[in-house]
C-alpha cells in the first residue's frame, strides 16, 4: 500500500510556495512573465513505498499573474465516449487560455472543460482542484 501526497506552505508576505511532492500529480504553474508552464515535479517517492524515506522540499516564488493549479488524477484520467483520456495537454491548454482570469474562473473553466469532454460518461475517480493566483 502507498499513497501520494502534495504538501505546501504558501507564504503571502514572501510570495512563496514551499512544497514537498511525494509522487503526486505535479501541479502546473503558469508563469505570467513569459507565458510558460512548469510542473512542480516530485521531490520524493510515494509514501509507504520505502521505510524511513526522507523527502526534500522546494520553494518557488509566485508573482503577480502567476497561476498554480493543483489537481488529482480524476481530472486528467477522465474519459470520453471514445475512451480517450482528458490528459495533461487539454488541462494545460485551458490553463494557458484562461490565465488572465481569476482563480475561481480558471477552476470553473477546468471543470467545465472536463464536463464537456466526458459528456455523460461516468466519473471513475474523484476530481479535486485548487487554483492559486498571484495578485
Amino acid at each position: 500500500m502507498f499513497v501520494t501526497l502534495f504538501f505546501g506552505t504558501l507564504r503571502e508576505k514572501e510570495r512563496t510556495l514551499t512544497y514537498v511532492n511525494a509522487g503526486h500529480n505535479p501541479p502546473v504553474v503558469f508563469w505570467s512573465r513569459d507565458g510558460t508552464l512548469e510542473e512542480l515535479l516530485p521531490t520524493g517517492i510515494v509514501l509507504g513505498a520505502v521505510e524511513n524515506q526522507e523527502y526534500s522540499s522546494r520553494t518557488v516564488s509566485i508573482g503577480p499573474g502567476d497561476v498554480v493549479v493543483m489537481y488529482t488524477d480524476g481530472v486528467t484520467e477522465s474519459i470520453n465516449a471514445k475512451e480517450e483520456l482528458f490528459g495533461e495537454e487539454r488541462l494545460n491548454a485551458i490553463i494557458r487560455q484562461n490565465a488572465r482570469l481569476s482563480a475561481q474562473e480558471i477552476l470553473d473553466r477546468i471543470l467545465s472543460g472536463v464536463q464537456e469532454f466526458t459528456v455523460d460518461m461516468p466519473q471513475f475517480d474523484d476530481i479535486t482542484l485548487l487554483v492559486i493566483k498571484g495578485t
